[in-house]
């Protein structure tokens, strides 16, 4: 019987990132992944909260498409084939839109960390649900208090 059961029990017992991906319903997101399959898997995460999501499959289109529509974040795959992924932490036209860099390899930990705030960073292998946690997290503080989040570099 699934009465009673609260969301937090939803996502493995973790009531703080349910919470925080709760602030992603009705927002839209802008995903670049050259990975058809783990961008196929980030949209599902993403849909299933209810959340909008406009794809690139590679940095230029991902950079037209930041700075052609308005999205509430941004989630990137750190290993862009054609553009350094550091250059979303810019490219929207507005300044305060959170950036999740997925897929950080050690040796762009530093670069990508002293972005900013409204920076996020995971490490390969990334759980799609923590990067959208990340993501609701720092939705969450808004554009005044949004530090960086990230987990520890990759060893």
């Amino acid at each position: 019987s699934g009465r009673g059961r609260s969301l937090a029990w939803t996502w493995r017992g973790d009531s703080r990132r349910a919470e925080d991906m709760a602030h992603l319903r009705g927002k839209t997101a802008l995903l670049i992944d050259p990975d058809p399959k783990s961008a196929r898997v980030m949209r599902w995460t993403l849909a299933r909260l209810m959340c909008g999501v406009i794809s690139a499959l590679n940095g230029k289109q991902g950079l037209e498409l930041a700075r052609g529509r308005a999205v509430d974040f941004i989630i990137v795959d750190s290993l862009l084939p054609d553009l350094p992924a550091v250059d979303f932490y810019n490219a929207p036209d507005r300044p305060d839109v959170p950036v999740v860099y997925v897929g950080v390899l050690r040796n762009q930990w530093d670069d990508v960390r002293n972005l900013g705030g409204n920076v996020g960073l995971l490490p390969k292998p990334y759980d799609p649900d923590e990067a959208a946690a990340v993501a609701g997290r720092l939705l969450s503080r808004g554009p005044s208090q949004n530090g960086k989040e990230h987990n520890n570099p990759p060893s």
